[in-house]
């Protein structure tokens, strides 16, 4: 069972990867178990971490690949080429990522940020952030409001960026990041970065405004590593 996950709770949406009602105790997952017996790779399939928002789940295996089921930011036919949540009762992967590793993912209400390999592996410094789903409130750091059905690169952090991106959290409308600067530098300085919904100040960054590009949250303490960061609902 290694590697494997289980889910319960409630399931409107296909949160819980299953066709069915909510859950009152964990639930194996099958999906991922049928897709590893079925792989002709010599590594199997295997979970590596997971990520819930509001009524959808994350996955990332040890192929690097990423995995959304429950109400996603997919593309839809119904659609129209608008934005759109589709309900999935199935972990789908994110194609776009296609011969690159996501190493990180995080989820709010109805957005998606993803630290992904510029190349096909991870080499430390090498990741790209990106985003997608609902911006109503600016919270995918692309400088609008408007929505995305697919994964697109927040340019503060794009392969020639002079930072490095190595945490991520959502909140339900905002976004937190922390970075360092490339090597070779003189200084540590890490930084925190957050975007999104800001009327009660979980931006940190003084004020009850929103954005939608990154800021740093300047009363942090300097010259020190940030190891974590979270979010909260709001």
């Amino acid at each position: 069972m290694m590697g494997s996950v289980w889910c319960w709770g409630y399931n409107m949406d296909g949160q819980l990867g299953v066709n069915g009602e909510n859950s009152l105790v964990p639930c194996l997952l099958e999906r991922f178990l049928e897709l590893g017996s079925g792989t002709r790779s010599e590594v199997p399939l295997q979970i590596c971490s997971v990520k819930a928002g509001g009524m959808m789940s994350l996955a990332i295996d040890n192929l690097g690949t990423l995995w959304m089921w429950g109400n996603c930011p997919l593309e839809s036919s119904s659609s129209e080429g608008g934005f759109s949540l589709v309900s999935s009762f199935t972990p789908t992967p994110v194609w776009d990522f296609h011969g690159h590793t996501v190493v990180k993912v995080a989820c709010g209400n109805e957005h998606v940020v993803a630290l992904v390999t510029a190349g096909e592996t991870y080499k430390g410094e090498d990741l790209v952030c990106f985003s997608w789903g609902s911006n109503n409130h600016g919270q995918l750091g692309l400088g609008d409001k408007e929505n995305r059905n697919r994964p697109e690169i927040v340019d503060e952090f794009n392969k020639d960026s002079i930072f490095v991106v190595y945490e991520v959290a959502c909140g339900a409308f905002h976004t937190a990041l922390l970075t360092h600067k490339k090597r070779p530098s003189e200084t540590l300085e890490s930084m925190c970065w957050t975007f999104g919904l800001g009327e009660n100040g979980q931006l940190g960054h003084g004020t009850t405004q929103s954005a939608s590009s990154p800021q740093t949250v300047k009363e942090l303490p300097q010259y020190v590593y940030l190891t974590s960061v979270d979010c909260g609902i709001g």
